[in-house]
């Protein structure tokens, strides 16, 4: 494109259509080969595609905040890089969280169990971001993969499908069903 780039911007702006292609329909062809064309014709797709940093403030706080957690076959080492390419997102809109903020959200996020959660809280006590991940890979090691969709919501308990499930419900190790509290007609049968 460097040896040609009139030839290069016409099959450019042939190319586009919708919105785009109305902007640059009436670009001057004569100017296309002039030196700088190729930057003028960013500036105006610029003008109108350019994404503005306060229109994506909420989407980034939504991914960092609500949308992280690990993925199915993900490696806590992917997990931390993930949190990590995130927050450096946050700090694009000037939101610096302080480290122990980043500790437990790095450590609530990572979809650990209870126990685990407890042993790397006793590893790194103050909850400052680099002494929680260097406790979760020295406790776990950096290849290790959470439970699938194991969060830490009450509700969800790691089973997040559309399914049946059934449970028994015991009172006590001497409770023993009385078979005649169950009508005949229900499919049990005495044996």
């Amino acid at each position: 494109m460097a040896k040609r780039e009139g030839e290069g911007l016409l099959n450019i702006i042939g190319s586009l259509s919708g919105t785009a292609w109305k902007l640059l329909v009436n670009y001057p062809t004569e100017d296309i080969e002039k030196s700088g064309a190729f930057e003028k014709i960013l500036k105006i797709l610029d003008k109108v595609f350019e994404n503005d940093k306060t229109v994506q403030l909420p989407s980034d706080f939504d991914k960092c905040f609500a949308g992280l957690h690990p993925r199915r076959g993900q490696s806590l080492l992917e997990y931390t890089t993930e949190h990590d390419h995130l927050y450096n997102k946050l700090s694009d809109h000037n939101v610096a969280l302080p480290g122990k903020v980043q500790g437990w959200h790095l450590l609530r996020r990572a979809g650990l169990t209870k126990e685990q959660g407890q042993l790397v809280t006793a590893q790194a006590p103050s909850m400052e971001r680099n002494e929680v991940q260097e406790a979760i890979f020295f406790i776990l090691g950096q290849d290790h993969k959470t439970v699938a969709g194991g969060g830490q919501h009450p509700h969800h308990r790691g089973f997040r499908g559309k399914g049946r499930a059934y449970a028994a419900y015991y009172e006590g190790d001497d409770f023993d069903p009385d078979m005649d509290e169950f009508p005949d007609d229900d499919g049990w049968e005495e044996r």
